[in-house]
Protein backbone atom coordinates (compact mmCIF):
# COMPACT_ATOMS: atom_id res chain seq x y z
CA UNK A 1 0.00 0.00 0.00
CA UNK A 2 1.34 3.43 -0.51
CA UNK A 3 2.67 4.65 2.33
CA UNK A 4 2.18 8.82 1.70
CA UNK A 5 -1.32 8.60 0.03
CA UNK A 6 -3.13 6.17 2.88
CA UNK A 7 -5.81 7.28 5.09
CA UNK A 8 -4.85 8.27 8.34
CA UNK A 9 -5.12 5.53 11.05
CA UNK A 10 -2.91 3.33 13.02
CA UNK A 11 -0.93 1.38 9.96
CA UNK A 12 -0.10 4.81 8.78
CA UNK A 13 1.10 5.92 12.86
CA UNK A 14 3.62 3.12 12.25
CA UNK A 15 5.10 3.35 9.19
CA UNK A 16 5.76 7.18 10.66
CA UNK A 17 6.69 5.32 13.81
CA UNK A 18 9.60 3.87 11.70
CA UNK A 19 10.52 6.06 9.09
CA UNK A 20 10.29 9.66 10.66
CA UNK A 21 10.84 8.53 14.34
CA UNK A 22 13.28 5.98 14.01
CA UNK A 23 11.30 2.92 15.77
CA UNK A 24 13.01 -0.40 15.49
CA UNK A 25 9.51 -2.24 15.23
CA UNK A 26 5.93 -0.86 15.03
CA UNK A 27 2.88 -3.11 14.22
CA UNK A 28 -0.36 -4.29 15.52
CA UNK A 29 0.60 -6.56 18.80
CA UNK A 30 -1.71 -9.25 18.90
CA UNK A 31 -1.15 -10.42 22.24
CA UNK A 32 -2.01 -7.03 23.57
CA UNK A 33 -5.00 -6.15 21.12
CA UNK A 34 -3.03 -3.23 20.36
CA UNK A 35 -0.36 -0.92 18.22
CA UNK A 36 2.51 -1.51 19.87
CA UNK A 37 6.53 -1.43 19.17
CA UNK A 38 9.84 -0.46 20.14
CA UNK A 39 11.26 2.63 19.78
CA UNK A 40 15.05 3.55 18.97
CA UNK A 41 17.29 2.84 21.81
CA UNK A 42 15.47 1.43 24.09
CA UNK A 43 17.97 -0.76 25.91
CA UNK A 44 15.07 -2.83 27.76
CA UNK A 45 13.11 -3.72 24.17
CA UNK A 46 9.86 -2.39 26.47
CA UNK A 47 6.46 -2.34 24.33
CA UNK A 48 5.52 1.04 23.71
CA UNK A 49 2.12 2.11 22.52
CA UNK A 50 2.50 4.10 18.74
CA UNK A 51 1.06 7.45 18.75
CA UNK A 52 -1.92 8.37 17.00
CA UNK A 53 0.48 10.73 14.76
CA UNK A 54 -1.84 11.40 11.73
CA UNK A 55 -5.21 11.81 13.88
CA UNK A 56 -3.81 13.59 16.63
CA UNK A 57 -2.20 17.22 16.73
CA UNK A 58 -0.30 16.73 19.66
CA UNK A 59 1.36 13.09 18.19
CA UNK A 60 1.75 15.14 14.62
CA UNK A 61 3.95 17.82 16.21
CA UNK A 62 6.14 15.38 17.86
CA UNK A 63 6.43 14.83 14.25
CA UNK A 64 7.65 17.88 13.51
CA UNK A 65 9.91 18.16 16.51
CA UNK A 66 11.99 15.30 15.78
CA UNK A 67 12.33 16.34 12.14
CA UNK A 68 13.37 19.68 13.05
CA UNK A 69 16.12 18.22 15.99
CA UNK A 70 17.26 15.73 13.22
CA UNK A 71 17.68 18.46 10.85
CA UNK A 72 19.12 20.99 13.60
CA UNK A 73 16.18 23.31 13.39
CA UNK A 74 17.37 24.57 9.62
CA UNK A 75 13.73 23.42 8.60
CA UNK A 76 10.16 25.21 9.08
CA UNK A 77 6.47 24.04 8.70
CA UNK A 78 4.00 26.24 7.31
CA UNK A 79 0.27 25.15 8.12
CA UNK A 80 -2.78 26.60 6.12
CA UNK A 81 -6.07 25.55 5.95
CA UNK A 82 -9.00 26.92 3.48
CA UNK A 83 -6.55 27.04 0.39
CA UNK A 84 -8.43 28.60 -1.69
CA UNK A 85 -7.35 26.61 -5.00
CA UNK A 86 -8.64 23.32 -3.12
CA UNK A 87 -11.61 21.61 -1.54
CA UNK A 88 -13.19 23.25 1.77
CA UNK A 89 -11.71 21.61 4.66
CA UNK A 90 -8.17 21.19 3.17
CA UNK A 91 -5.43 21.47 4.98
CA UNK A 92 -1.50 22.42 3.52
CA UNK A 93 1.67 21.03 4.95
CA UNK A 94 4.89 22.45 3.37
CA UNK A 95 8.61 21.75 5.55
CA UNK A 96 11.03 23.74 4.01
CA UNK A 97 9.39 25.31 0.67
CA UNK A 98 9.67 22.83 -1.68
CA UNK A 99 6.82 21.12 -3.74
CA UNK A 100 8.57 18.15 -3.13
CA UNK A 101 7.74 18.54 0.74
CA UNK A 102 4.18 19.64 -0.36
CA UNK A 103 1.00 17.58 1.29
CA UNK A 104 -3.11 17.90 1.40
CA UNK A 105 -5.13 16.38 3.39
CA UNK A 106 -8.77 16.37 4.95
CA UNK A 107 -6.92 16.79 8.54
CA UNK A 108 -4.05 19.00 10.07
CA UNK A 109 -2.36 15.96 11.61
CA UNK A 110 -2.61 13.96 8.42
CA UNK A 111 -1.20 16.74 6.26
CA UNK A 112 2.18 16.90 8.09
CA UNK A 113 2.23 13.33 8.43
CA UNK A 114 2.45 13.09 4.50
CA UNK A 115 4.48 16.18 3.89
CA UNK A 116 7.08 14.48 6.37
CA UNK A 117 7.15 10.88 4.43
CA UNK A 118 7.58 12.86 1.89
CA UNK A 119 10.25 14.97 3.14
CA UNK A 120 12.15 12.19 4.23
CA UNK A 121 12.39 10.46 1.19
CA UNK A 122 9.49 8.12 1.37
CA UNK A 123 8.24 8.01 -2.20
CA UNK A 124 5.03 8.25 -3.18
CA UNK A 125 3.82 5.07 -4.60
CA UNK A 126 6.23 3.21 -2.21
CA UNK A 127 4.78 0.27 -0.35
CA UNK A 128 4.92 -0.33 3.24
CA UNK A 129 7.09 -1.99 5.29
CA UNK A 130 6.06 -5.10 7.51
Amino acid sequence: MDIVNMSPGREKDCQIALKIMGWDEASFDCENQQWNGYPNKNPRRWIVPVPEYSTDISAAFEVVEKIRKDLNGWIGLQLFSDIPFAPPGTWLACFGGGRQNTAFATTAPDAICKAALKLMGVKVGEEMEG
